[in-house]
């Protein structure tokens, strides 16, 4: 389960949006704990929109990151 208790400021239904965008994004993502967090945040008051916008820029981010890394790999190569 992905813990976003360290943003206590925000509502519960936002931390739990961040959960389930950390949870879809992880390369080895367990879908167990995704949908585990997708029903909490439904059950906090989510719209199916709102989860899927939240999981469209984990992975956009993500796959931004990798990218990157990928060009300074290649530029580090000898």
């Amino acid at each position: 389960m992905v813990d976003a208790g360290g943003a206590a400021g925000l509502p519960a239904v936002d931390r739990e949006l961040i959960a389930v965008a950390v949870a879809a994004a992880v390369t080895l993502a367990d879908a167990d704990v995704v949908r585990e967090h997708i029903r909490a945040a439904l059950d906090l008051g989510a719209t199916p929109g709102q989860i899927a916008e939240a999981v469209a820029l984990a992975c956009g981010i993500g796959l931004h990151g990798c990218l990157l890394v990928a060009d300074e790999l290649a530029a580090a190569a000898p």
